[in-house]
């Protein structure tokens, strides 16, 4: 009957981390479908795209297979004048952020505005798209989404890049795998 008083204690320390990994761990995960995505969520992963650090398109961190985020102030298709909006742009052969291959992700109200309004299923990453982030209602409240400018509004990747100036042109998420590449260094100016 050696170590018999250490039965109760390993059986509680069991029970003690096992309840804590469930709090922590499960119970997070049965409604975490159900918080809604910000404005700036979306905006941040439109313009990452994929991912932000290394991925199997991009090994050696080059930038390589990330979006454009291009300030559009003329509509591609009409020419016509618009307020300016910024559109994330997917040459074709770039992977889509998780947000479009699986809006479920976004929240119950931006998940059924992005499917039904901004029409992202219709979206392949072999065609390439545009993507805007627009406002919509659902159930009386106002919600961000993200709309297919591509599907929605006939724009395409390539009309995009051509009616937008270079300074209207962003590199974000290569520029943040870059950053990352470069090791993250921060320089301060002497004052």
């Amino acid at each position: 009957m050696a170590f018999r008083e250490y039965k109760i204690g390993t059986r509680m320390f069991g029970i003690a981390l096992g309840g804590s990994m469930m709090i922590t761990l499960y119970m997070p995960s049965l409604t975490i479908y159900s918080v809604g995505v910000t404005e700036t969520g979306l905006v941040k992963g439109l313009s990452y795209g994929h991912n932000s650090g290394f991925s199997y398109e991009d090994p050696f961190l080059q930038g390589k297979g990330k979006p454009l985020t291009v300030t559009i102030k003329k509509d591609p298709v009409t020419g016509a004048d618009i307020d300016p909006v910024d559109a994330y742009v997917y040459v074709p052969g770039t992977p889509f952020p998780s947000a479009v291959r699986n809006p479920g992700i976004l929240g119950t109200e931006v998940a059924a505005l992005s499917a039904d309004d901004g029409q992202v299923g219709v979206a392949t990453s072999d065609e390439g798209a545009v993507f805007l982030v627009s406002r919509g209602d659902y159930e009386g409240e106002t919600f961000p989404y993200i709309e297919n400018a591509s599907a929605t509004r006939d724009w395409t990747a390539a009309a995009v890049l051509a009616s937008a100036a270079d300074t209207d042109k962003r590199h974000v998420g290569s520029g943040k795998t870059m950053f990352v590449r470069e090791g993250c260094e921060v320089s301060y100016a002497a004052s």
